[in-house]
């Protein structure tokens, strides 16, 4: 495996790893150990495992704009209607998120904004021209946080991404590319982009800087309270 773009564990498998490298996508049964390619009918920028069933991915591509696979990835269908397309009819979907208590309910980070979907992929419904950052809340059902870059602002929803009402803004208006909400700690929030890592304990409403590192992206270990950066440059 060369430069890697995405990885993806598949959330009831821990040793099932899904890698883009451009130009394929490999897949991992052994942890990382040994990878073989996976024929995917477009290009790919990542890949998602439903966290209900392990046979189920979301490929976010450019061209069809979703992939849908129910076998695993041995076959691939269209998934993407209602997503805006580009001039030239082409769909570009960047990344696709799965709420983890309903597996049902999707959104799509795209060229022309965030998409919704609450029926698996089946139909989709623009949310915004802009786009926002996502990390769904690990304490209570239906809550989301976003961060959305046009006006640089943190947000919230309790309904499942319908409406999303603003709570805070970043120090300086900064821009973030990732968010984590910490399973650990209700209400905590990271936010990182290139003006470093942020926290906030009030649920979005204030933030202190952590790092002035560039940020790429955050995670945390499912066994204990350990947080991951991981830092550009």
């Amino acid at each position: 495996v060369n430069f890697v773009s995405s990885l993806t564990q598949d959330p009831r498998n821990p040793q099932s790893l899904y890698a883009v490298s451009y130009p394929s996508v490999l897949r991992s049964t052994d942890g990382g150990a040994s990878w073989q390619a996976m024929a995917v009918p477009a290009q790919v920028n990542s890949i998602t495992v439903d966290p209900s069933n392990s046979a189920v991915l979301y490929a976010a591509v450019a061209g069809p704009g979703v992939l849908k696979s129910t076998d695993g990835g041995q076959t691939w269908a269209a998934s993407a209607s209602g997503i805006t397309p580009e001039s030239d009819g082409q769909i570009i979907v960047w990344s696709i998120l799965i709420d983890p208590r309903n597996p049902a309910l999707l959104f799509a980070t795209t060229y022309e904004g965030l998409a919704r979907s609450a029926d698996s992929g089946a139909t989709w419904t623009m949310i915004n021209h802009f786009g926002y950052v996502l990390a769904f809340d690990p304490f209570v059902p239906g809550a989301l946080y976003a961060y959305d870059p046009g006006f640089a602002q943190f947000l919230r929803s309790t309904d499942g991404g319908l409406l999303f009402v603003p709570v805070g803004a970043p120090p300086n208006r900064q821009y973030f590319s990732t968010i984590f909400a910490d399973p650990t700690r209700q209400g905590t929030l990271y936010a990182g982009g290139s003006d470093g890592l942020f926290k906030s304990t009030d649920g979005g409403h204030t933030w202190t800087v952590k790092l002035t590192n560039s940020v790429a992206r955050i995670a945390s270990d499912p066994s204990k309270p350990v947080l991951y950066a991981t830092l550009n440059g």
